[in-house]
């Protein structure tokens, strides 16, 4: 088996040949995966808000068919007294020109 060629560096000296990660690409690599954390966890708290919101629009709907339900549900009674503004008796009575 044949030995590698080893690497000379500028000054002459024989340089070492590392098999491990460096202390600059280990930084290089948190950095990076800190970023991607970040974003996704900002997507994962913008979802979680609009969850929310879902939430409390079905909630406000549902009471406001059941107010409404509620309003229908009770009978209307017209006024006895010919003395209620704006109220006609459900005659057509045409304005005075």
């Amino acid at each position: 088996m044949e030995k590698p060629t080893p690497v000379i560096n500028p000054h002459g000296r024989q340089a070492k040949r590392s098999n491990g990660v460096t202390l600059m690409e280990s930084l290089i690599a948190s950095v990076v995966l800190s970023i991607a954390v970040v974003g996704i966890a900002g997507t994962l708290v913008a979802t979680s808000q609009q969850a929310q919101d879902v939430d409390d629009s079905t909630i406000v709907n549902s009471l406001a068919r059941e107010l409404m339900e509620e309003v229908v549900a009770k009978p209307f009674k017209a006024p006895v007294t010919g003395d209620v503004a704006g109220w006609t008796g459900g005659q057509h009575q045409p304005k005075d020109v």
